[in-house]
């Protein structure tokens, strides 16, 4: 089977094929089989502080040249989504805190989504979903004429550009969203009621929150987010279980996001 990908770990050259992984330490005669599993993509794998990430059908893994640990796992709807056709196309860069793998357009919860980016974060080994305007097929870290270390990442067409640099997406304002899991506030048997709740943030004018009640419709709130906080009040919230999302489209810049507050919650007993 034909070589699909090597990496350095500082002490080991790492050597993938598309269902195995070697390691060879440049003193031995041959290199040592670590698993059964490999990467289909040179491009997803990326290294950091001696680390190596790389993808393969089965998620997202790390190694420092021992056993890989699968880190993937709290957003493997994401991975079960990519079409197998794209595995090859799958492209990865890692910063200062941060691993991009850049997988294509997919379809997650009856959703599709386009030029999606998972982005793991080391200090936090969180994960987070971005979208782009453009689809990257490639990254390269560089050093510019300042001493910054930079991302240059190249789409789909050819072109080449700045990756996470500017206020906006190839000239496109930047859309977030934010959505928390479904929060029980310490019991799921209670029903849960509240009629305030309370937005902390900055940079986030005319942010929307939207909140779902147990399995309904998430319901836009009226009001925005238009200084540092805001309250909203008024609500008729009931249930057990409670969605909270947060959207918007980026001005002027990167904003903050703090938290909700609910100010009035209050338990009205086990039934509805």
């Amino acid at each position: 089977m034909n070589i699909t990908g090597l990496a350095n770990t500082g002490t080991l050259i790492l050597i993938f094929k598309e269902r195995a992984m070697y390691r060879w330490n440049g003193r031995a005669t041959d290199a040592n089989l670590v698993v059964d599993f490999g990467t289909s993509s040179q491009e997803s794998i990326a290294s950091r502080n001696g680390r190596v990430y790389f993808f393969n059908p089965y998620g997202v893994y790390v190694t420092d040249g021992g056993y890989p640990t699968r880190i993937s796992k709290p957003i493997h709807r994401w991975i079960e989504a990519i079409d197998p056709a794209y595995y090859g196309n799958v492209a990865s860069v890692c910063d200062e805190d941060n691993y991009y793998c850049s997988i294509g357009d997919v379809t997650v919860d009856s959703v599709a989504y386009s030029n999606v980016v998972l982005v793991y974060t080391f200090s936090t080994q969180t994960w987070a979903v971005r979208t782009y305007q453009e689809q990257f097929r490639v990254f390269a870290n560089f050093i510019d004429s300042s001493g910054n270390y930079r991302i240059m990442g190249g789409n789909d067409d050819g072109d080449v550009q700045d990756f996470n640099v500017g206020d906006t997406d190839a000239g496109t304002p930047v859309f977030y969203r934010l959505r928390t899991k479904k929060m029980d506030f310490g019991s799921s048997a209670y029903v849960k009621k509240f009629s305030d709740i309370f937005m902390f943030g900055s940079e986030l004018l005319n942010a929307q929150t939207f909140i779902q009640a147990d399995d309904g419709q998430l319901k836009p709130v009226r009001w925005g987010l238009i200084g540092w906080f805001r309250r909203i009040f008024g609500l008729k919230n009931s249930g057990r279980r409670f969605t909270f999302e947060l959207g918007g489209t980026s001005v002027d810049g990167q904003g903050v996001f703090d938290s909700w507050e609910i100010v009035d919650l209050g338990f009205d007993g086990y039934t509805d």
